[in-house]
């Protein structure tokens, strides 16, 4: 396949960068051979390389691919279903993206870190990671993103009835930026239907305070303080 025929490439890139002990390079090559590794599905062996790239890159000062490398070794404990360990990396890139003001790399890590912590049950954990990641999309007025967060979002939201009510905020605002994406329409319908249960029950909901902005703000202003 092509990551196998990468993986050969890199591997004497490699050899040629020890020979010459360029560690600049070395380090590089470790990082990127990691993961033509991974998706040859050998992820023990990327994640010794991106431990070893991770301690070159620390060596050498260079925050934006230590914190890279962090976010990769992030995933590839998701890909062994490690999630304690993969919610521990993610975290560990997103303060290193927030060091580096580097607001993609720190969007895309508060996404890994939401997921690997709804993997891992830590859901209050996980609905504020995706809360802060929304700020960041609408911050950015990124459509797509705004929609898939929502959608994981309001599916978090929806394991207990009380918080209907701030997922039909969010949902509703994200139709405006999709009107025709089919998970936020079916999410609708699930949100219309736990409205009428919960009103047949006289079940208390959770307060909406403000609009869907709002409330991914309050949670991005924790990171923040």
């Amino acid at each position: 396949g092509e990551s196998g025929g990468a993986i050969n490439e890199y591997n004497r890139a490699l050899e040629f960068a020890r020979v010459r002990g360029d560690k600049q390079n070395e380090a590089l090559i470790l990082y990127k051979l990691a993961y033509a590794q991974l998706d040859e599905g050998d992820t023990q062996t990327a994640i010794d390389n991106w431990e070893e790239a991770l301690k070159m890159f620390r060596a050498q000062n260079r925050r934006d691919y230590e914190g890279r490398t962090l976010g990769a070794l992030g995933s590839a404990y998701g890909d062994l279903r490690r999630w304690a360990e993969a919610v521990n990396f993610h975290t560990s890139a997103l303060y290193v993206a927030r060091e580096n003001k580097d607001k993609e790399e720190e969007a895309l890590q508060l996404t890994s870190l939401a997921y690997a912590a709804n993997q891992a049950g830590q859901l209050g954990e996980a609905l504020l990671r995706y809360r802060q990641a929304l700020h960041l999309a609408y911050v950015s007025d990124n459509a797509d993103n705004i929609v898939s967060l929502v959608v994981e979002m309001a599916r978090l939201l929806l394991q207990s009835r009380a918080y209907v009510n701030i997922a039909d905020l969010v949902v509703t605002d994200a139709l405006k930026y999709d009107p025709n994406d089919r998970d936020l329409k079916q999410l609708k319908e699930q949100i219309i239907t736990e409205k009428q249960i919960a009103t047949e029950e006289g079940k208390k909901l959770k307060p909406v305070n403000g609009s869907a902005e709002q409330y991914a703000y309050n949670a991005y202003q924790l990171l923040e303080n």
